[in-house]
């Protein structure tokens, strides 16, 4: 698989989240590799959505109530 730069999405409060290659890149067939992000299609609203290929070497903590989320190195691979 390619190297790519690591990627940083930086949140409010100064929480940062850095994507190395195996959260970027996805291998495809016949040696295609492809970038793991698609536009969310929207025209109108400044919408992310980190996708299950950015979190898969992470685990994730939601807090609906608080409106937080949370990312630990290490979760699922």
């Amino acid at each position: 698989m390619p190297v790519v730069p690591e990627i940083q999405m930086i949140f409010r409060g100064a929480a940062n989240l850095t994507l190395k290659t195996p959260n970027v890149l996805i291998d495809g067939v016949k040696g295609i590799t492809c970038l793991a992000f698609a536009s969310s299609g929207s025209t109108t609203n400044q919408i992310a959505i980190i996708g299950n290929h950015q979190q898969q070497t992470f685990s994730v903590a939601y807090d609906v109530s608080n409106s937080r989320i949370g990312f630990a190195a290490d979760g699922c691979r």
